[in-house]
């Protein structure tokens, strides 16, 4: 894991570019466990800008809002390089992403792991 990744994703904090370090963060937790966090912030996001648009909720209460997701996804990553201390989790996740990448290779599926083959 590169912490230049992490960096870059801080840096799109920084400059107000939730949607793009977001999307960062989903991509770089995909199938792992600590992706359902990213996928919450999101949601709060989406909300939020939702209910600005919408004109329900007042600039100040949106700035608060933003700042917390801000500060969860700062957590997030805190956490991230912590578990950089443990190759074995992010090898897990390495080998669980090339998996599921030859496996939709050979099925010609995108996103197998939400497939249904019921």
């Amino acid at each position: 894991m590169a912490s230049s990744l992490l960096s870059s994703i801080r840096d799109l904090l920084a400059a107000d570019k939730l949607d793009d370090a977001l999307k960062s963060l989903r991509i770089l937790l995909d199938h792992s466990p600590l992706l359902d966090e990213a996928i919450l912030q999101t949601a709060r996001w989406n909300d939020i800008r939702a209910q600005i648009r919408k004109g329900v909720v007042g600039q100040e209460d949106a700035n608060v809002t933003k700042n917390q997701i801000r500060d969860g996804l700062l957590g997030l990553l805190r956490e991230i390089e912590e578990q950089e201390q443990n190759p074995a989790i992010w090898e897990e996740i390495a080998k669980t992403n090339a998996t599921y990448q030859i496996a939709e290779k050979i099925y010609n599926i995108t996103h197998i792991d939400k497939a249904d083959f019921s």
